[in-house]
């Protein structure tokens, strides 16, 4: 890895191990904070070339973040230690070089509904378009 890092998210997306968030130095400038933010970079190894690759930066950098992969193509970071932002972002790995989706949360809907919805005739979750 470039880096190094902890406190981060990893997930295998076919070919590619993704890691996103956490920290690669414990003794980093905190400021004020008394825990520190997590880094917002992402990177990905493949895992046939042996080769790893700098993804978009997340909008926010979280510490322990939950990546979710879903159909062999979209990441989603869930979660994670910041300062209480509660948006999940989405990465296509169809279009790895186009930046991370944020979705933003509408309480008043079940999260499955807002994000995920499951075709039974396919036996497979597909993504509703949230644009």
């Amino acid at each position: 890895m470039p880096k190094r890092r902890f406190a981060h998210g990893a997930a295998v997306c076919g070919q590619f191990i993704v890691i996103t968030s956490g920290i690669s130095d414990l003794l980093h400038d905190m400021g004020l904070r008394s825990v520190p933010s997590g880094e917002p970079d992402c990177f990905s190894f493949n895992i046939f070339e042996n080769e790893w690759r700098q993804l978009p930066d997340l909008p926010v950098g979280k510490m322990h973040p939950t990546l979710v992969v879903i159909n062999n193509r979209f990441i989603f970071q869930i979660g994670g230690f910041d300062d209480f932002i509660f948006d999940i972002y989405r990465l296509d790995m169809a279009s790895p070089e186009k930046p991370w989706q944020t979705l933003t949360l509408d309480t008043s809907q079940p999260i499955i509904d807002s994000l995920i919805y499951f075709d039974t005739s396919e036996h497979e979750a597909r993504i509703k378009d949230q644009d």
